[in-house]
């Protein structure tokens, strides 16, 4: 099971309740973000039972590292949410981020976050890069949701898995447990009507921005192909080898 980090709460579904939030030993739950006295070792340790996920939200990752001023709840602030997902890598506990996630992720590792050349809001195909090892192996070329404005630098050691036309950095991997998605595989019907009713206003005029209209007569088939993706990633990430990391990291064992 996945254990959500965080999530806009205008933005849930059925679809995340089942197969991506998991409350792990009654510490968080889909309503309720972690506080900073829940993170300390012995919520490490319970974590390490259950791969979590660094969700994305409507904040930019771009201002929560660049705006002194800007503070959230959750973690204490941007600072301490990048040093649990250090300690969670770490451990080898499995971790996806997406969108802002996935822009965390890169941060703690050490990357550069920026804003990307263009807005990115809607469905746009993403086409697969080729890496060596044990990487995840994205469709060589599906149509992904996205509602993003920034993007990242590859961390050091990261493999890039996949690209679109508008980012060059969709999707990357982090040894065999972490990965990071710049789109949104997640999203249902539900979850995008939200969206759009709390974030019309960043629908501004663009290449790669899509309009209300077209984003709610989204076909319903499309989320499907989403979903089923996150499925065998979720599936992929939770696999065998990763299931002795997180017997490693629960028992604080040598692989």
């Amino acid at each position: 099971m996945l254990s959500g980090l965080w999530h806009d709460p205008f933005v849930s579904g059925d679809y995340q309740q089942r197969q991506v939030y998991a409350a792990d030993s009654g510490k968080h739950v889909l309503d309720k973000p972690l506080m900073a006295g829940d993170v300390d070792d012995a919520y490490l340790a319970a974590a390490g039972q259950n791969p979590f996920r660094a969700l994305g939200q409507a904040q930019r990752a771009f201002d929560l590292m660049c705006q002194r001023s800007l503070t959230r709840e959750a973690f204490g602030g941007p600072l301490a949410e990048k040093q649990f997902v250090r300690d969670a890598i770490a451990r080898e506990i499995p971790v996806l981020g997406v969108c802002l996630g996935a822009q965390l992720i890169a941060s703690a590792l050490g990357a550069r976050i920026y804003p990307n050349a263009v807005k990115e809001i809607g469905w746009f195909p993403i086409e697969a890069v080729p890496a060596p090892g044990a990487a995840f192996s994205m469709p060589s070329e599906c149509l992904a949701f996205h509602w993003h404005g920034e993007t990242f630098d590859l961390p050091d050691g990261a493999v890039r898995i996949a690209r679109s036309q508008a980012c060059e950095n969709q999707a990357f991997q982090f040894k065999r447990h972490v990965v990071g998605l710049q789109f949104h595989l997640e999203t249902t019907p539900e979850s995008l009507a939200a969206l759009l009713d709390n974030c019309r206003h960043e629908l501004v005029p663009g290449p790669y921005v899509q309009t209300e209209a077209e984003l709610r007569a989204s076909p319903q088939s499309r989320f499907l192909a989403i979903n089923t993706l996150m499925g065998d990633l979720l599936t992929w990430l939770t696999g065998p080898r990763t299931s002795r990391a997180l017997a490693n990291a629960s028992s604080g064992g040598d692989a």
